[in-house]
């Protein structure tokens, strides 16, 4: 696709294996938009699209990256650090599994000047990706818009794990699902309490204020009685489809990240 710009009512269509994916490493916020503004320029049911082009300007709002990355070794130098190397439990054909699987999302970095003068940068998904991002099974889908308020991987997470159980009016998650997904560690946040606190309620908030839908959500409780009553086991969430069609720009500096509070709850 050489369409240089991105626009916020672009359509996203997400794989539901690759929402869940794994990486050696957290992701970051930069590399967490760098995806979904991927897939927000293909056209998920022609191959032939999965080369994207950006304008070197929108590349470096996108990213938030200094003049100084101007320069073309650095440039590449940042390219390739967001381009992860991820982890993935799932094999083409299969679903999810036990056999861990690794390979690059995107194998191919360039640039170039068209034929106006203006410089250009241009990504390719990697060959492994191809089904994971083309001739989608399994997917749901948002727009670009309704996430450029997210300031936080797990924001992003949350918010991509409720929309597409929009259609159900809710969800029923358990703890170590929220604390894998989400917040990417099993071992943190052992109370559920921290964890409503720290990060549901945190979450809420954003999502709430800034996306397409809002939810509440209350815990489920089961076992045996202890000291203030039977443990937590699990999170119901009631989701819910708002009418906002209001837009905004993809640089808007709060849509950057700028002006939202940090929400380092995933950091912890």
């Amino acid at each position: 696709m050489d369409d240089l710009l991105l626009k916020p009512n672009f359509l996203i269509e997400k794989s539901n294996v690759l929402t869940l994916l794994k990486s050696k490493r957290k992701w970051t916020i930069q590399e967490q938009r760098f995806l979904v503004s991927y897939l927000s320029k293909i056209n998920p049911r022609d191959k032939t699209t999965k080369r994207v082009r950006y304008s070197l300007d929108s590349f470096f709002d996108l990213f938030d990256l200094g003049e100084e990355y101007r320069k073309p070794a650095r440039l590449k130098k940042a390219a390739e650090k967001l381009i992860s190397h991820v982890q993935i439990e799932y094999i083409p054909g299969e679903g999810f599994c036990f056999n861990m699987r690794s390979f690059l999302l995107f194998n191919v970095f360039d640039t170039g000047i068209d034929s106006k003068g203006n410089y250009y940068v241009e990504i390719e998904a990697h060959d492994d990706a191809m089904d994971l991002m083309f001739d989608l099974d399994k997917y749901f889908s948002y727009r670009l818009e309704h996430v450029l308020k997210l300031s936080s991987v797990g924001q992003f997470r949350l918010y991509e794990i409720l929309k597409h159980h929009e259609f159900m009016g809710g969800v029923r998650l358990t703890l170590d699902q929220i604390r894998e997904w989400v917040c990417g560690d099993k071992t943190v946040y052992p109370d559920y309490k921290v964890l409503s606190r720290d990060v549901l309620k945190k979450y809420q908030q954003i999502i709430n204020k800034t996306t397409d839908i809002t939810f509440t959500y209350k815990p489920i409780r089961r076992g045996m009685n202890m000291v203030g009553g039977k443990p937590t086991v699990a999170v119901e969430f009631d989701i819910r489809k708002k009418k906002d069609n209001r837009q905004m720009s993809l640089f808007d500096p709060v849509a950057k990240g700028i002006d939202v509070e940090k929400d380092e709850s995933e950091d912890e």
